[in-house]
C-alpha cells in the first residue's frame, strides 16, 4: 500500500514555509540492519508545540482553521503505520518516536 506517500506529500503541501522559500521535499530510501528506512524531509518552518500535540492525538489538527489546507482531520499522517512499526519525527528542536513494538 502506497497511500501513506500521498498523505505525506499532502502534509508537505500544507506545511508553513518562510515567504522567500521555495518548498522542497526530499525522499530517500536507505538500507538499515532492521530493513529499509524511508526518510522524508522538507524545508518547512517546523513544528510548534501545538503541532506536536496534534500529532500525538487522534483526530486533532492545527490545520482546521486554515481553509486552503488539504488535511484538516488529524489522521492522514498516521497512515505511515500501515507500513512501519517505528516512526521518528524531527522538527524545530522536537525529536520523538512512535514505536509499536514498545
Amino acid at each position: 500500500d502506497t497511500h501513506f506517500l500521498l498523505e505525506l506529500f499532502a502534509n508537505a503541501d500544507d506545511n508553513k514555509y518562510a515567504p522567500a522559500v521555495r518548498p522542497q521535499v526530499h525522499v530517500q530510501i536507505r538500507q538499515h540492519s532492521a530493513g529499509h528506512v524511508l526518510w522524508l524531509r522538507n524545508n518547512e518552518k517546523g513544528f510548534s508545540p501545538e503541532d506536536v500535540e496534534a500529532m500525538c492525538s487522534v483526530a486533532n489538527s492545527t490545520k482546521k482553521s486554515r481553509g486552503a489546507a488539504i488535511g484538516r482531520m488529524g489522521i492522514g499522517w498516521k497512515s505511515v503505520f500501515t507500513v512501519a512499526n517505528r516512526v521518528q519525527v524531527h522538527s524545530q528542536g522536537f525529536h520523538f518516536a512512535f514505536d509499536a513494538t514498545s
